[in-house]
């Protein structure tokens, strides 16, 4: 970050993403959601993405109920 280098990894593991990245970007088919992990992370993105509430979100991990 402070080399003000750019990396871009694709993840499927939402909770690591948040864990390593200052910016996320949540792609289905088009963008869904991009910014800080804190705001793009929320029951709303997971719930479009993915269609269900079967998810919890604890400190930014991404969690099975």
């Amino acid at each position: 970050q402070k080399s003000g280098r750019t990396i871009i990894t694709v993840l499927h593991d939402l909770s690591f993403a948040a864990k390593y990245s200052t910016q996320m970007l949540v792609l289905d088919r088009r963008v869904v959601s991009y910014g800080k992990p804190q705001d793009v992370l929320t029951k709303d993105v997971l719930r479009k993405v993915f269609q269900t509430d079967d998810y919890e979100i604890k400190d930014l991990r991404v969690v099975l109920k």
